[in-house]
């Protein structure tokens, strides 16, 4: 069996098709002027049989419903995923024999640095039934795109799908690689456009560009606008003041617009946060703070991407100097959450000291039970842990990825999850 020649696009919310995107769709039919070329939308394809779409669709996240929709119909028919916001150079055939690929592109800088993940919107195919693209279907079956908190997860494809060839063996390495027959190519194949650093690295073995237009990014019409202000005169004048500024200067503005952000925070919202003389919070950052709560941040606080962080009457939150939290945390407080300075969040962490009350006769209920969260000093809390109340980490843990904690972890402890979760003491290395 073959991936069948067939070109996957999702377009949802009944707008026009922008130019850009047409262009786009214009180059695939020069390079594949053969291939099947399919729009999925509202009106062919049943959105109602995902929870996880249907909250994205009415929250109208499309990007998000794209990322349930495309693996599901390359599950059923194979084929080719592109977004839109791809344009191809060459054609696709040499792709076709294998059971599957996906492109890799570089991820956002953080203090762990850039690391390697796959893109099912760069590129992707598979054959009908594929096994990979069934497991990463799978992730979404009981997936829900809003939280308990009220907030979206925006966690992006990428997130979400990287860990599952990382587990069927996918290596740190920008180099082509075969798992199983499923081809998983280097990042000049599909990603040669460097969203960071805004640089094209195109060579020979680039099949397609991705652009990245960014329509998950909750303000996409600034967006807009601040990408047709990029390629003016004035615009690349700022962006090379802006990267040959020292870091020093750089930190010093994003804590200065952080500190206005949150003195406003303080004055018309919750009276009792205080926080350091520097603190380096992503714009994306997301406070919902009750004016009963107390919260505390630390100097240094720094987190990267989609972080959200709620409070609820008579709270108490405290953040030591020199926490990071990575993309997608949640941090949802209504007892009392202590975290330790310098521990580092990897991404996906959620940290809950409250649950539903729940009981055989009646089921869940809207009321919540508060309790405590102590994380110590100088931990490390890897990618997808949820910490639930009563939790209590000592200082100078490591808490492997996806391990659930509740109780007490002692000091220099490294808890991981290979079949059971395991705690054991930390072997110095």
């Amino acid at each position: 069996m073959s991936i069948p020649k067939i070109i996957h696009y999702c377009w949802f919310g009944g707008g026009p098709i922008n130019p850009e995107s047409r262009k786009c769709i214009e180059s695939w039919k020069k390079y594949c002027p053969d291939y099947k070329i399919i729009e999925w939308n509202e009106q062919n394809f049943e959105i109602s049989q995902n929870r996880y779409a249907q909250q994205a669709y009415e929250a109208k996240k499309y990007a998000f419903v794209s990322d349930y929709v495309r693996l599901a119909v390359l599950y059923e028919y194979g084929g080719i995923y592109l977004d839109t916001d791809v344009e191809l150079v060459r054609p696709l055939d040499e792709l076709l024999e294998h059971k599957g690929f996906i492109g890799m592109e570089h991820s956002a800088p953080s203090p762990y640095g850039r690391t390697l993940l796959v893109n099912t919107g760069s590129g992707v195919g598979a054959e009908p039934g594929c096994e990979m693209i069934g497991k990463m279907l799978a992730a979404y079956r009981n997936a829900a795109f809003i939280q308990e908190t009220g907030e979206p997860d925006l966690r992006t494809c990428t997130q979400r799908d990287t860990p599952l060839f990382t587990k069927a063996g996918l290596q740190q390495k920008d180099e082509q690689q075969e798992l199983d027959g499923f081809l998983v190519l280097p990042t000049d194949c599909f990603s040669p456009f460097d969203y960071v650093t805004e640089r094209m690295h195109r060579t020979p073995r680039t099949f397609g560009i991705h652009y990245y237009q960014g329509s998950w990014n909750s303000n996409d019409k600034a967006n807009r606008w601040r990408k047709r202000f990029k390629c003016t005169k004035v615009g690349r004048w700022c962006m090379w003041l802006r990267q040959c500024s020292p870091r020093w200067l750089r930190e010093k503005r994003r804590s200065l617009h952080n500190r206005c952000r949150l003195q406003w925070k303080k004055w018309f919202g919750c009276r009792g946060l205080q926080f350091g003389s520097s603190i380096l919070l992503d714009r994306e950052l997301r406070l919902r703070l009750n004016s009963g709560s107390r919260v505390t941040l630390g100097d240094r606080v720094e987190s990267d991407g989609r972080v959200f962080i709620t409070t609820g009457y008579s709270s108490q939150l405290n953040i030591g100097s020199g926490v990071y939290f990575n993309d997608g945390a949640v941090i949802s407080c209504l007892g009392k959450i202590d975290i330790g300075e310098n521990t580092l969040f990897g991404p996906g962490v959620k940290i809950f000291d409250n649950n539903h009350r729940f009981s055989r006769e009646k089921g869940v209920s809207r009321e919540c039970t508060a309790g405590c969260i102590t994380v110590g000093r100088s931990c490390w809390i890897a990618s997808d842990v949820v910490l639930l109340k009563g939790t209590d980490i000592g200082d100078n843990c490591v808490i492997g990825a996806g391990c659930v904690i509740r109780g007490k972890v002692p000091a220099g402890s490294l808890v991981t999850r290979s079949g059971e979760q395991t705690t054991r003491p930390i072997e110095t290395r």
